[in-house]
């Protein structure tokens, strides 16, 4: 199988860059268990319609032509919040593989309270799995509350980071899973939905940082693939925003899954304190069940998440209460997996692969973004 995947990227820095983009799944609850599915009746990936645009789902079927978006007239310098202007659209068009930044302002108003972000229109080839990164330079200071992950069929995540600055030009290219930024926002996994932060809380991004759509796409169909990726938000006033939220990861890099059924287990020291909102568990194909549990100074243990795992259903779990944890205790996650390829597996980015994470939404905000590798 042919894969356009990053090579030569150091094993911790794949590592941090792998379970960063999963750290920010936690954040906004995306896909909170008790949520209201947005799924269709017939159990497809939902349409969302504005009287301007239609996201719509990837399809199997074979793949009409590929249209780019247009390019915009006006730069990402010129781009304001308040008077939203498109960043400019570099198209990738090259072995069958294509993808450009859907052509809609940034923030613009989508209806039911939405905005849009950033969204990639693609195609690959059969049998192939790649990276598309989009980015966009901010002018104003940004209050995001509220993330709705477009992730039809192919989609293996969505990652959205954020840059202090620009370190490439906006637009789309091809990447590998390493161009992220140093703060995690907002993302999805196969099959996560949207959600809300609680009232007074939000994540921020700063006039002259660089918002990095990190896109991991895997055509597992023997037919052209294509679809639209990315995000769709909702923002508040900097006015209504008491505490600043982001991610942690904990888990292992040090993976060793054998055939058959397993159970790989780490324990992460927390190094500062913090409050957990959410935990969202990711591990691949193999993977069937996770238990994270949290481990005090005071007080007795605290089952954060322990329950079975749907590579094709990635939910958030809120915490009720929200956890307090100190600096010195401990975080426990156990991954329990069914490996039936005959072969053992490794940790990595590839569905393929293998992953034991669990990613916590926290505040404040600051820190490390892993717990421990």
């Amino acid at each position: 199988m042919h894969r356009i995947l990053s090579r030569g990227v150091g094993t911790l820095a794949h590592a941090l860059c792998c379970t960063l983009c999963y750290t920010m799944i936690a954040l906004v609850g995306a896909g909170c268990e008790g949520t209201p599915s947005s799924e269709a009746p017939d159990g497809s990936a939902t349409v969302v319609t504005t009287p301007d645009v239609t996201v719509a789902d990837a399809s199997t079927e074979a793949a009409a032509p590929f249209v780019p978006a247009a390019d915009a007239a006006a730069s990402a310098a010129d781009a304001s919040v308040s008077n939203p202007v498109a960043a400019p659209r570099d198209a990738v068009d090259a072995n069958g593989v294509r993808g450009a930044l859907v052509d809609i302002p940034f923030l613009a108003d989508m209806g039911d309270g939405k905005q849009s972000l950033m969204l990639v229109d693609w195609e690959i080839p059969a049998g192939q799995e790649i990276y598309f990164c989009g980015r966009i330079t901010l002018s104003e200071d940004v209050y995001f509350n509220e993330f709705y992950p477009m992730n039809p069929v192919g989609t293996h995540h969505t990652a959205m980071t954020v840059a202090d600055r620009p370190n490439a030009p906006d637009g789309v290219a091809l990447c590998d899973v390493s161009e992220i930024g140093r703060r995690s926002i907002g993302g999805s996994g196969v099959g996560t939905l949207g959600g809300r932060l609680p009232d007074g809380m939000a994540m921020k991004a700063e006039r002259g940082n660089q918002l990095i759509l990190n896109l991991h796409l895997f055509n597992t169909t023997d037919a052209p693939l294509r679809g639209r990726s990315g995000s769709l938000v909702s923002t508040v006033a900097a006015s209504q925003v008491t505490t600043l939220v982001d991610g942690v990861a904990a888990g292992s890099t040090k993976l060793k899954v054998p055939p058959g059924q397993s159970v790989q287990t780490s324990v992460c020291t927390v190094q500062s304190d913090y409050t957990i909102l959410r935990v969202f568990p990711h591990m691949h194909e193999m993977g069937r069940h996770m238990k994270v549990v949290a481990k005090r100074a005071v007080g007795e243990p605290v089952v954060l998440r322990d329950g079975p795992y749907d590579f094709t259903h990635q939910l958030t779990y809120p915490i009720d209460p929200p956890l307090k944890m100190a600096a010195g205790d401990t975080i426990e996650v156990a991954c329990t997996f069914d490996n039936t390829t005959g072969e053992e597996l490794h940790f990595g980015e590839s569905s393929k692969d293998e992953m034991c994470i669990a990613a916590l939404a926290r505040f404040p905000a600051g820190g490390l973004s892993t717990c421990s590798f």
